[in-house]
């Protein structure tokens, strides 16, 4: 295996065609727009977070025995609600995160031919990959558990 060392930080043109380094370019654009539209999805789920707990526990107010029971759970159910939520919050900032590294690091190497900034914008998108891949393996087997126990709850509802 060759090993290659790096001369210098700084190359004109990263041994790149300019087709490919006008797909780049446009790639970086397209991550950053999307990553500026994840941390806004972010916020919207911190703020959703946290009047949760305010509007499930206004559901009593409306008055009746049932809005009370609901008003009661509610209250309960606002506090899980918002701490579900700013766990989803916490699960998507990362990969947006890492999107947001990869776009702002690609379009300064573009500009400035600078090899290690195009070497840490990749190194984010791969991170971003990675946690994205990790996450959808766990939700996988989340859903095929759910799936096993869906099963076996039908079959011991039918044998009884």
């Amino acid at each position: 295996m060759e090993n290659f060392t790096l001369d210098s930080d700084v190359s004109e043109d990263f041994g790149l065609n300019p087709v490919i380094l006008g797909f780049l370019k446009t790639t970086a654009k397209w991550a950053k727009f999307l990553s500026i539209v994840g941390f806004v999805g972010v916020a919207f789920m911190v703020l959703v977070a946290f009047f949760a707990g305010t509007i499930f526990g206004m559901l009593g107010t409306f008055g009746g025995q049932e809005a009370e029971a609901l008003g009661t759970l509610g209250a309960v159910g606002g506090g899980v609600m918002t701490v579900m939520y700013l766990a989803f919050a916490a699960l998507y900032f990362f990969p947006v995160l890492f999107l947001f590294k990869f776009a702002s690091n690609l379009q300064k190497a573009l500009k400035t031919h600078n090899q290690i900034a195009l070497t840490e914008a990749f190194s984010n998108l791969k991170k971003h990959y990675t946690f994205i891949g990790v996450l959808t393996a766990i939700l996988v087997g989340i859903y095929g558990l759910f799936f096993v126990f869906a099963i076996l709850g039908g079959m011991l509802a039918a044998f009884a």
